[in-house]
């Protein structure tokens, strides 16, 4: 009789054990150091399960939360500088007005978080998931941004000078008057594709001394926007604006712009030999010095719409071909 007891209890007893086991490995996960929070500082929490976790103004430099489940913490106002956060959990975080100085986020999940007056100077950021994240306020002076996905981004007025968004994905992002001298959209790679810009909003966005090498502009708003001296080749850019734009000294050359609408935009010393406009509307765009010469006017300016187009005797056209009397000489 005991005999046939003990093994009709042994099952009740494993389960029991074995719930134990659950409580105590959920309890090492969610367990902090002592005096954490506040005092977090190089703390080991690799991996662990803090959802949720208040760590609101707590000092976490130097700490180790790579693969950390943070989503939906509150880390607002919280010291995260020099910390690893790669590969970490921080959908729906609060990281409002957090120090993140340096830290490490490549490949972090940061969906709906809140970055509202954060910094993240000189952060790594490379293949972060960004989507629809609102970061007009957030400080990014050097962050690296490469191949990260920031798909309908909000960085309007953004300071982004030097910053390195390499083969980001920036489809239908809002970066319009942004401040992006000297940015980066080049892969690492020079053959592989550049930034996704599809669709992106760059209203007045200054980009002077960028790089846009094998980017994808197609559909982008570039109305009023600066781009001085930067060199457009190999980018895609069927149906761009770039109304009003500043495109003197730009390097055009052999660019498929077919329907690409440069209405008063300054071209002024452009070089657009070779440069497809079949379609294009280069109304009353400023082509003075500009180079439109190529081995013929095929697939050039010979279908472009020139309509007040203004040029000068050092406008350079394609062999054989006579701008229309609509197009405006400003030297007769």
């Amino acid at each position: 009789m005991r005999h046939k007891n003990r093994g009709k209890s042994q099952p009740a007893h494993s389960l029991i054990w074995l719930a134990a086991v659950v409580l105590l490995f959920n309890g090492c996960q969610t367990r902090l150091p002592t005096g954490c929070p506040p005092d977090c500082l190089g703390a080991s929490l690799y991996k662990r399960n803090l959802a949720s976790v208040n760590f609101a103004g707590a000092n976490l430099q130097n700490a180790n939360l790579a693969e950390a489940d943070l989503e939906e913490a509150n880390l607002s106002n919280t010291e995260l500088s020099g910390v690893d956060l790669s590969r970490a959990n921080l959908a729906g975080a609060d990281l409002s007005n957090a120090r993140l100085v340096g830290a490490d986020l490549s490949g972090a999940n940061l969906g709906s978080v809140n970055l509202d007056n954060a910094d993240l100077s000189g952060a790594n950021l490379s293949g972060a998931i960004l989507t629809r994240v609102d970061l007009r306020r957030v400080k990014l002076t050097a962050a690296i941004l490469i191949e990260a996905v920031m798909i309908g981004s909000n960085l309007q007025g953004a300071d982004l000078r030097g910053i390195n968004l390499g083969a980001a994905d920036l489809r239908g992002a809002d970066l319009s008057w942004a401040y992006l001298k000297g940015a980066n959209f080049a892969a690492v790679n020079a053959i592989d594709p550049g930034a996704n810009l599809r669709g992106a909003i760059l209203t007045g966005a200054i980009l002077a001394g960028s790089t846009l090498g094998n980017s994808d502009l197609r559909g982008a708003m570039l109305d009023q926007s600066d781009l001085s001296g930067v060199a457009l080749t190999n980018v895609r850019m069927r149906g761009v604006d770039f109304t009003s734009a500043n495109l003197t000294d730009a390097d055009l050359h052999n660019a498929v712009l077919e329907g690409v609408n440069f209405y008063q935009a300054k071209l002024v010393n452009a070089n657009l030999i070779g440069a497809w406009l079949n379609g294009a509307n280069l109304q009353e765009a400023d082509l003075d010095r500009s180079k439109l010469d190529g081995k013929d006017a095929s697939g050039t300016v010979i279908s472009a719409n020139l309509v007040g187009a203004k040029y000068d005797s050092k406008t350079q056209w394609p062999r054989g071909y006579a701008p229309p009397n609509t197009a405006i000489n400003i030297e007769e």
